[in-house]
């Protein structure tokens, strides 16, 4: 238990990290810390994205304070997280400390990755700044659910439920209105959600 009477825990091993099947109320509260100068640090995160701990509401606070060595850079830290499931919900912040000193502390560099899909490249979102004197300095405060809305292009999946066949040519025209009504009435939305989101 913590001084602030939070509990947690302290993992040096990868067991544990087992399949998700269930969701808890309390998951929203969950952040996972981990450094990322540690020597096991990429293999527990690819344990963590094989059990699915990457979605929502799980967080991630990765530490970067080069002090030991640069066992992630940019470069493998992109590689690290290529093939992973950090999509749009994934809240997946990395802190990097800078060189830079702002009054008399080292100021971290908070940036959050994710990928739009499956088959797209690695994202990162400036977050702000951390420092010991003046905590969290974020440059957006939307939620993610807010500031990812673009989705670049990105193949969405749906589905249709039809009655008759023919609907699927007469979902846009007023042709037939009395047939499938709610499919017609709903594929506008839909057209209207992936246009916001710029996905096709």
């Amino acid at each position: 238990m913590s001084r602030s009477g939070l509990a947690h825990e302290i993992r040096a091993e990868l067991g544990g990290l087992e399949v998700r099947t269930g969701r808890d109320l309390w998951d929203h509260r969950v952040l996972h810390v981990l450094d990322l100068d540690c020597d096991y640090a990429v293999p527990l995160l690819r344990a963590a994205n094989a059990s699915g701990m990457f979605s929502a509401p799980t967080r991630w606070l990765l530490l970067r304070d080069r002090t030991i060595g640069e066992n992630v850079t940019d470069d493998t830290l992109e590689q690290t997280f290529q093939d992973m499931a950090v999509y749009p919900d994934s809240e997946v912040t990395v802190a990097t400390a800078s060189l830079e000193v702002v009054d008399g502390s080292i100021a971290w560099q908070m940036t959050s990755v994710y990928r739009p899909g499956p088959f797209r490249e690695l994202l990162a979102e400036n977050r702000g700044t951390w420092t010991a004197d003046r905590g969290v300095r974020a440059i957006d405060l939307r939620p993610t659910s807010r500031r990812r809305r673009d989705l670049r292009r990105t193949t969405l999946k749906s589905c249709l439920v039809m009655t008759d066949p023919d609907t699927i040519n007469h979902l846009t025209d007023y042709e037939n209105k009395h047939i499938d009504p709610i499919t017609k009435a709903n594929y506008p939305w839909v057209l209207h959600i992936a246009s916001r989101m710029n996905a096709t």
